[in-house]
């Protein structure tokens, strides 16, 4: 992707899948894995400097 000051990011994940939408679709990446009850927590790691806007959790 180019590089932007400013990245719009939603991001889903549930027992079986995890997918990231970048710009409203510009770029989506998805991956498959099966994880149990201990792995269901989410990290998201960076490179540089990050300021989060607005984050938002839905529990499913």
């Amino acid at each position: 992707m180019p590089h932007s000051d400013n990245l719009e990011l939603h991001v889903f994940s549930d027992r079986s899948s995890f997918e990231i939408f970048v710009n409203d679709g510009e770029e989506v990446f998805s991956l498959r894995a099966y994880m149990d009850d201990r792995c269901l927590d989410t990290k998201i790691k960076v490179h540089g400097k990050v300021s989060i806007v607005n984050a938002v959790y839905y529990k499913i």
